[in-house]
């Protein structure tokens, strides 16, 4: 009876391990999936942030180029304001004061 005793307490210390490592894997294998979760969250997070910033950049520029459209609707190059026939009367002579 004595040494029934023993294999039925050694049998119980070993299922007993066996089962605290089975739970220690799967609290090791949850907790590591949820701090990945956590890290890749993180990281989504910072990725949509800049994802933001580059759309409001892009949309600034735009914004901005529209503005500038606006003002000159002739696209590149100057606009004169005082019309299209006005012509400055200094911008095609050369003056030379030791004359």
């Amino acid at each position: 009876m004595d040494q029934t005793r023993n294999f039925m307490l050694a049998g119980a210390v070993i299922v007993g391990l066996l089962f605290g490592a089975a739970a220690g894997f799967y609290t090791g294998q949850t907790r590591g999936l949820r701090l990945g979760n956590a890290a890749g969250y993180e990281s989504g997070k910072q990725d949509g942030l800049a994802q933001a910033a580059a759309e409001a950049d892009k949309k600034a520029e735009e914004e901005a180029k529209k503005a500038a459209e606006t003002v000159n609707p002739f696209g590149e190059g100057t606009v004169n304001p005082l019309g299209e026939g006005y012509k400055n009367p200094f911008e095609e002579t050369t003056v030379n004061p030791f004359k």
